[in-house]
């Protein structure tokens, strides 16, 4: 992921009471939020998945099948706590990937990567308590000249393959 990618992607709400009349006014002069993402976190998501993902329109994700889902649940700025436990899709760009730096710990409360949003990934990869998924797992024996640990993992968008990327470390299948 681009390391020039907004850190945060919501909203917060207005942190005290406003006059009814200022509100409106401050309202209407602001752009209307119709994006929960930027278009380069949107044309990233498109390119990540070709094979899953049609469109994004405002907060909408459309998936090849026709089935749709929200980018953004619309619940603001998350608690680090919630920003794990009721991840949305935009949640999971909260926090960019520090691409090309020197390897060093996470601020406090950023861990790129670690919001899953369940329904999306579900619908991507399946579901593992499920006999469905089966089909598109294969053995592949993790980190051969250390561990030699016999793993399956999915097919699914490549992931069996990529050892190279370093996506799964050196490995061998």
């Amino acid at each position: 992921m681009n390391s020039t990618l907004s850190h945060s992607l919501l909203i917060s709400g207005a942190a005290k009471p406003i006059r009814c009349g200022l509100l409106i006014a401050i309202l209407a002069a602001a752009p209307a939020r119709t994006e929960p993402v930027s278009p380069e976190l949107r044309d990233a998501l498109l390119k990540a998945y070709p094979e899953h993902l049609a469109q994004i329109e405002g907060n909408t994700l459309f998936w090849r099948d026709g089935s749709s889902m929200p980018l953004d649940d619309n619940e603001g700025e998350k608690s680090p706590f919630d920003w794990l436990e009721k991840p949305d899709i935009a949640d999971m760009f909260r926090y960019p990937y520090p691409a090309g730096e020197e390897p060093r710990p996470p601020n406090e409360n950023s861990d790129p990567g670690r919001a899953r949003p369940h329904g999306f990934f579900v619908k991507m990869y399946g579901d593992c308590r499920k006999d469905g998924i089966k089909s598109h797992l294969v053995e592949i024996v993790w980190l051969p000249t250390i561990a030699a640990q016999r793993l399956k993992v999915t097919r699914i968008n490549g992931v069996a393959e990529c050892p190279s990327s370093g996506f799964l470390g050196h490995m061998s299948v």
